[in-house]
């Protein structure tokens, strides 16, 4: 028998996490050694949670690292689905600047 089968655990423990606009879901999971980002989210239940999700193209990571659908999970893995922007950081840097100046009387460029 092989050693590191003999130590191997049975599955794996990672928690999925969403945050939607108005709340946080957070689901602590068992998974199979091996097992995808994809397998993850299917198996936490989110989709059914966010029917929007299951028809958008999902953009996930792990602790903050965007990765593939199809990256292997590792113990202790924290699964992030993010929400898509929905204002272009620099698109909210020039609104902002541009009230900054209205409200300073500055004339606008």
């Amino acid at each position: 028998m092989n050693a590191n089968a003999a130590t191997a655990p049975a599955t794996i423990a990672v928690t999925v996490v969403y945050c939607a606009v108005d709340t946080t879901w957070l689901a602590p999971l068992q998974v199979a050694p091996g097992a995808t980002l994809h397998q993850a989210v299917v198996d936490c239940g989110v989709l059914d949670s966010f029917p929007e999700l299951a028809t958008a193209a999902l953009d996930v990571g792990i602790f903050g690292q965007r990765r593939a659908l199809d990256s292997p999970l590792v113990d202790g893995d924290r699964i992030e689905i993010y929400r898509p922007l929905q204002l272009d950081p620099m698109a909210a840097r020039r609104l902002r600047a541009q009230a900054r100046r209205q409200r300073k009387g500055e004339p606008m460029c």
